[in-house]
């Protein structure tokens, strides 16, 4: 769920709720924007280039553009937790396409690569495993 907008920012930056129920994507690399991970509640592993790290509420991590990232809510328990996209944009708009996709049908991986891809993102990589407390 959007928070704040880049057109309440001027395009510097988008923040994200990500409500809980949600699965990680593929391991993946954005050409533009850099990420940031803050949890609210429950638990997250986080990878960022080779390192994965469990963050608890209040941690959070940084994912630089050009580094590979992905994150997983540990143990099959909901998680929530904010993601910020600085530039804002690309991340938007990938969004609410993939929202108003799986709307519509299921999301397979080569959908999901072609999607990544249009908003100048790369998959290189599968989703981090689940995993227990």
């Amino acid at each position: 769920m959007l928070k704040i907008s880049g057109r309440d920012t001027g395009g510097e930056f988008a923040l994200f709720e990500v409500p809980p129920g949600n699965s990680g994507p593929p391991l993946h690399v954005h050409h533009i924007e850099n990420e940031l991970f803050w949890v609210l509640e429950g638990e997250l592993d986080v990878q960022v280039g080779s390192e994965v790290i469990r963050l608890t509420a209040g941690a959070c991590a940084y994912a630089p553009k050009m580094i590979p990232h992905t994150w997983q809510p540990v143990g099959g328990h909901d998680v929530r937790f904010l993601s910020l996209a600085e530039p804002a944009g690309h991340l938007e708009e990938f969004i609410a396409e993939l929202v108003r996709r799986r709307r519509d049908v299921p999301v397979d991986p080569a959908y999901m690569k072609s999607l990544f891809e249009k908003y100048e993102m790369e998959v290189v990589g599968p989703a981090l495993p689940k995993r227990a407390r």
